[in-house]
C-alpha cells in the first residue's frame, strides 16, 4: 500500500516540478510621478509640464519598491511621449539598477487628449461649465471635451509626433482605440518573446524565472 501510495505521488511531484520551472510573467503598470501641472490642478493631457520634486523622488520610490518586492529581471519598458513619463522611466531604472532595459517610446501610450481643457485650472473649468459637465468630460465613455483649436494643438506637438494622427480631443472610447494595436501587437509580441526566453533559462537552469 505504501509503495503504491509512494508511485501515485511521483508523477504529481514530477508535474509540481516542473510548473516551478515555468516562467511566470507579470505586466507592471506605473503612472508617472507628480507633475508641475498636477500641482497647479491643471488639466494636462498631451501638454507637456515636467515633474517636480515629487514627482523625481515618486519615481525612485517606485524602482525601490519594485526592488524591494523581488523584481529581479525587467526585459523591456514601453512609455508615452510625454517628458514627465519618460524621466519617471527613468528614475525608476536608475533605482532599480536596470539602467541598460530597452526603453520603448509610443505616442499611443500617451495620457487622454483633453482638448480645449488643456492647460486650464480644473475648478475653474467646473465654475465655468458646471461640475455635472465637467465630469461627463472626465468619466464618460464617449463623451469627448471640446476640441483645441487648430493652432492651439499644434503647438503642443514637436518633432516626436512626426506622422503620428495627432487628435484634437478625445473621449475614453477613443483613448482605448488608439491603445488597443499596441496592447494586441507591440505589448504582446514582446510578452511573448519574454516568456519564451526565460522558458529557456528555466529549462536550462532547472528554476522559475520571473520576468
Amino acid at each position: 500500500r505504501q509503495q503504491a501510495a509512494q508511485q501515485a505521488a511521483a508523477p504529481r511531484g514530477r508535474e509540481e516540478a516542473a510548473a516551478r520551472r515555468q516562467p511566470r510573467a507579470s505586466l507592471i503598470l506605473l503612472r508617472h510621478g507628480y507633475s508641475a501641472w498636477n500641482e497647479e490642478n491643471r488639466f494636462t493631457g498631451w501638454a507637456d509640464p515636467p515633474l517636480t520634486s515629487r514627482g523625481r523622488e515618486e519615481a525612485r520610490l517606485a524602482g525601490s519598491l519594485l526592488r524591494e518586492a523581488g523584481v529581479r529581471r525587467v526585459e523591456r519598458v514601453f512609455c508615452s511621449l510625454h517628458e514627465r513619463a519618460i524621466k519617471t522611466a527613468w528614475l525608476l531604472l536608475d533605482e532599480m539598477e536596470m539602467q541598460w532595459v530597452p526603453l520603448s517610446y509610443t505616442w499611443r501610450l500617451n495620457e487622454r487628449h483633453y482638448g480645449a481643457l488643456t492647460g486650464r485650472n480644473k475648478r475653474s473649468c467646473s465654475e465655468e461649465f458646471g461640475l455635472a459637465q465637467v465630469q461627463r468630460w472626465r468619466r464618460s465613455v464617449s463623451e469627448a471635451p471640446p476640441p483645441l483649436e487648430a493652432e492651439a494643438a499644434a503647438a503642443l506637438l514637436d518633432g516626436r509626433y512626426e506622422g503620428v494622427p495627432a487628435p484634437a480631443s478625445e473621449s475614453l472610447l477613443q483613448c482605448a482605440d488608439r491603445l488597443r494595436p499596441f496592447v494586441r501587437g507591440e505589448l504582446a509580441e514582446a510578452m511573448r518573446r519574454a516568456v519564451d526566453e526565460c522558458g529557456v533559462v528555466a529549462a536550462e537552469e532547472g528554476r522559475a524565472v520571473e520576468v
